[in-house]
């Protein structure tokens, strides 16, 4: 499985908990990036889930699994 990065840079598309976790695949963890936030399976490492390379670039550290990227300003009630 090759992991996958949803990009989302409208700010008024929205994205509700149960969609993310169906994302990426379980339960979700907010990661903070340079130019925006990152949402992960918070267990990808614990169940081994591949290196999401697009997601790791955009974090700036190792991401593993789907990943839902919200640009800056979107993703508001994300934190």
């Amino acid at each position: 499985m090759t992991p996958t990065t949803k990009i989302v840079s409208d700010k008024k598309e929205k994205i509700s908990l149960a969609e993310a976790q169906q994302i990426v695949g379980g339960y979700v963890e907010l990661v903070r990036c340079p130019k925006g936030k990152l949402l992960v399976d918070e267990e990808g490492l614990l169940k081994g889930l591949p290196l999401n390379v697009e997601a790791s670039r955009l974090a700036g550290q190792h991401i593993v699994g789907n990943a839902i990227y919200f640009a800056s300003g979107c993703g508001r009630n994300w934190g």
